[in-house]
């Protein structure tokens, strides 16, 4: 804005002494005084803005005429008191603030466990080295889950609708690992599979969200893998944030649905002294999560 009223302080030779512009004209013909070219220019600021004169204060001040033989008028400008009204609308609405007061008085329902001491709510981490065994722990918590049977051999667990996206396995591979596990004849019915899932950041989220808004009664969702899952890293930036937001996404589902989610991933080929560090990726995918 400094550049554009500097322009018009600076009035070059071809206006006249009475402050018209002899190049320039209106409809008419009429030749179009430097007054009037700054207000159009004013106008157009306001615009910018979406402010309205009232919204603005001081408002802008017209030429000045004290010193009718010189082309420099005396012009006062004002930046805005505030942002439009719009855009403030649109900043609180992704503001969530609340009072303490008002939140140590708030009740909330107890912590839903798809396996009590495992696995609460929200975003949970299942990690480990590759060929070790996770898919078919990941199974067994699924199916004990979807009948309301035992965990782990000795955890009773509340019965619910499970989605297990086994993403690194085939039907055929599963149909035999179920059979391992439950006797021929049990009811699974709550028990969802998918073996093909569009990436997180292509449809993934939104097809876990409807089957979250089918099923009431969700009890776990399973993740195997998350590099199967995840939108792919792009290559440049930092790796932490783009973890981190991947894992955001997930946990946001987790959190507004208030069902636990399983997320299956590796571990990394060396060891280290902080466990976290074993964990592959950078510390954005555990910084993300709820529960390790």
């Amino acid at each position: 804005m400094n550049k554009i009223f500097k322009e018009f302080l600076d009035m070059p030779d071809d206006y006249k002494s009475d402050g018209s512009k002899q190049s320039n004209t209106k409809n008419s013909g009429k030749p179009i005084t430097a007054e009037e070219e700054f207000n159009e220019v004013s106008k157009a600021f306001y615009a910018d803005f979406e402010l309205s004169e009232s919204e603005m204060t001081p408002p802008f001040e017209r030429y000045q005429d004290s010193q009718p033989s010189s082309h420099e008028p005396t012009v006062t400008t004002a930046t805005p008191k505030k942002k439009g009204q719009a855009d403030l609308q649109r900043i609180l609405k992704q503001v969530q603030m609340v009072n303490a007061q008002y939140l140590m008085e708030k009740e909330f329902p107890p912590i839903k466990w798809a396996v009590e001491g495992f696995i609460p709510s929200g975003l949970s981490v299942l990690a480990g080295s590759p060929k070790i065994g996770k898919s078919r722990l990941a199974l067994h918590l699924a199916i004990a889950v979807a009948t309301g049977g035992c965990a782990l051999g000795k955890i009773n667990v509340e019965q619910g609708n499970v989605l297990y996206l086994a993403l690194e396995d085939t039907e055929k591979r599963l149909q035999g690992r179920i059979k391992d596990v439950i006797p021929t004849g049990t009811d699974i019915s709550k028990f969802d599979i998918v073996t093909n899932c569009p990436r997180q950041n292509e449809g993934g989220l939104e097809f876990i969200r409807y089957w979250l808004e089918e099923h009431s009664n969700a009890r776990l969702v399973i993740i195997d893998t998350l590099q199967k899952f995840r939108k792919p890293n792009q290559g440049r930036g930092n790796i932490y944030c783009e973890d981190y937001d991947t894992v955001s996404e997930i946990k946001a589902l987790a959190d507004e649905f208030d069902v636990p989610f399983l997320l299956i991933h590796h571990l990394k080929k060396a060891a280290a002294e902080d466990w976290l560090n074993e964990i592959s990726g950078s510390q954005g995918i555990a910084g993300a999560a709820d529960t390790i």
